[in-house]
């Protein structure tokens, strides 16, 4: 029970208003995860990804805990294939899978009242039941707190189970932060830039959430570009990064990697090819610099050829005379 709780400054229309909400997400949220899993076959998880898992049936806390217990007292759970029974059980703690968690505090509220079933619990049923009892939950007793002492911790795990599924299946509202740091001589904690969408793309625009400052997206790109060339700037990028940072084109900067000119890595959980960002500033340093000798080479022949054909132009022909004028005649 959290101080809150403990106080006489607890709220139970904020608790009720926040399990009644969180407990309408979930039923929400749970009903697009099969759509979401289906729109993800590729997955590097397995096919389905995590909104498969979330959709999935799942045992009870209370299960899990005796069967973890059962195979840890057994003699010979050294054995492999106890060991792995063992640490699948403990894979199960701490997770927020929505039928898991609301079954289980369907349990304890059952078992609260008198009333245990044999029935299998579902999302909507245990929530709707859940729902039934929050007037119950957050009644104070004679001490002034909630009835029901776990209330707090009910609603800090449904917020969790929300958000985790908010982030599965890519719903909600969250704030996109740019890897780009606020370059303002004003700013003092220089913190990431934060994106700002608009209804057409040209207006979209970048800005401080420290000291508010705006950045178009060309005032974005040079941003950037200097935090690359600060000092901290060693790490891996994107290579679409990386390319626009250094203004090189990317099938040269793919070439580079091809050829390893740069050294790049394999990221695991992405599958992506990242390159090493001072290599690939060193080797575009070196290609701006070669560039621009070979302009000013091109430059000076181009000078020289042009001084060349004036020299051996025909001089001017001098006026005809008349007997020129006759002879031509």
């Amino acid at each position: 029970m959290t101080e809150a709780e403990n106080s006489e400054t607890w709220s139970p229309e904020a608790l009720r208003l926040s399990i009644t909400r969180d407990l309408r997400d979930i039923v929400r949220l749970y009903g697009s995860l099969p759509d979401e899993a289906a729109h993800n076959p590729s997955s590097s998880l397995f096919p389905g990804g995590e909104a498969l898992n979330l959709a999935a049936p799942a045992a009870s806390l209370t299960a899990w805990e005796f069967q973890y217990e059962t195979i840890d007292g057994r003699e010979y759970k050294t054995e492999a294939a106890h060991q792995r029974a063992i640490g699948y059980a403990e894979d199960q703690v701490g997770e927020f899978h929505p039928r898991l968690l609301l079954s289980e505090w369907e349990d304890q509220l059952r078992y609260a009242h008198g009333q245990r079933t044999d029935l299998d619990s579902t999302v909507p049923s245990a929530a709707k039941y859940i729902a039934g009892k929050i007037d119950w939950m957050i009644q104070p007793d004679h001490n002034n707190r909630p009835t029901f002492g776990p209330v707090g911790q009910m609603a800090r795990d449904l917020r969790t189970c929300v958000t985790q599924m908010e982030n599965t299946t890519k719903d909600g509202t969250r704030a996109e932060f740019a890897r780009v740091t606020c370059i303002a001589e004003s700013c003092e904690s220089k913190p990431r830039l934060m994106k700002f969408w608009t209804a057409q793309v040209r207006w979209d625009h970048y800005k401080c959430p420290a000291c508010g400052a705006t950045y178009t997206p060309q005032q974005f790109i040079n941003a950037r570009r200097q935090n690359m060339h600060s000092r901290g700037a060693a790490r891996f990028l994107m290579p679409s990064e990386a390319a626009t940072a250094s203004e090189v084109p990317l099938k040269t900067l793919v070439s580079w990697m091809a050829r390893r000119n740069v050294a790049s890595a394999f990221e695991m959980p992405t599958g992506r090819r990242l390159v090493w960002w001072p290599d690939v500033r060193e080797r575009a340093t070196q290609r701006a610099m070669r560039l621009k000798r070979q302009a000013a080479r091109r430059a000076e022949q181009q000078r020289k050829a042009q001084e060349q054909a004036n020299g051996n132009a025909d001089p001017a022909q001098p006026e005809a005379t008349g007997n020129d004028t006759r002879r031509a005649s």
